[in-house]
């Protein structure tokens, strides 16, 4: 059985969920062709763009629609919360790309671009996750994306140290020390977001247990 069987269908907000995260997987596909060749970072960057603006609209519909629902699926604090943070999750990254793009960055470090390639995957268990929510008894299922999530998080985690390192170390410029360092920042806080997804989804399902 399905949660959003339970509750009217005026205002689905599983489905407003799985459209924010449609829109974050598009665009992380696009960073990951960005990260494979920067020489296309204006266009990639314009076509990430886009994503970000179709997920503010669903994001606004879904702020509306929350007013206006009497009976929600879940605590309405956590709807909204949920919402920003996917938001989030996108809002970062389109701000890498379009450091990409607007600093004109035309080489990364080879471990700034395994943290980038391990956002992409964090976007992509985020997808999964928002998709299986409303499922009643999937909790097992949720349960091992959401271990996955935190285990990217961790190896991002990591991949930002060693792409620090290694930026300290090989880069004498000072303007390109300081433009890739924040893309590097920047990448990190996408997993973060998504760990925090993750977390708070949790604690749904325990409401909800």
């Amino acid at each position: 059985m399905k949660l959003k069987s339970l509750f009217p269908q005026q205002a689905d907000f599983f489905s407003m969920f799985e459209s924010l995260t449609d829109q974050a997987l598009g665009a992380a596909k696009c960073f990951e062709t960005l990260v494979n060749d920067l020489s296309k970072a204006e266009t990639i960057a314009r076509e990430i763009d886009d994503y970000e603006h179709k997920a503010d609209l669903i994001v606004h519909s879904s702020i509306v629609a929350l007013h206006k629902t009497f009976i929600t699926p879940m605590d309405r604090t956590n709807i909204h919360n949920l919402l920003m943070q996917l938001d989030d999750v996108l809002d970062l990254l389109n701000g890498a790309a379009q450091r990409i793009h607007l600093f004109r960055l035309s080489s990364i470090l080879p471990e700034t671009k395994v943290l980038a390639l391990l956002t992409v995957e964090s976007v992509r268990q985020c997808h999964q996750l928002m998709h299986s929510l409303d499922e009643l008894k999937n909790v097992e299922g949720i349960g091992r994306i959401s271990v996955a999530i935190n285990k990217t998080e961790n190896d991002a985690d990591r991949a930002m140290h060693q792409a620090m390192s290694q930026l300290f170390e090989k880069e004498n410029d000072f303007k390109s020390f300081i433009k890739e360092k924040e893309l590097i920042e920047i990448l990190e806080l996408v997993t973060d977001r998504v760990e925090d997804v993750a977390h708070l989804v949790e604690t749904i399902l325990i409401d909800h247990a």
